[in-house]
């Protein structure tokens, strides 16, 4: 069951390993994909794989892409 939103600020690269939604800035941040009811993008210089897309839409997790404005 999808219980978390996740905010993303700053400029990152998001990608899928293992079933775990992977977000890279300075640091890296691992999520279980099934536990993902919304992801926010802020900020337009991050990069989304298809692969995490996919996985994303396939466990109904929605996507929001903006700018800091909204």
């Amino acid at each position: 069951m999808s219980f978390r939103a996740v905010i993303v600020e700053n400029p990152a690269r998001i990608s899928l390993r293992r079933d775990q939604l992977i977000v890279q800035t300075d640091r890296e941040h691992s999520l279980p994909v099934e536990d993902l009811n919304a992801l926010l993008l802020e900020d337009r210089r991050s990069t989304v794989t298809t692969a995490a897309l996919s996985r994303l839409g396939q466990s109904g997790c929605a996507v929001f892409v903006c700018d800091e404005k909204h």
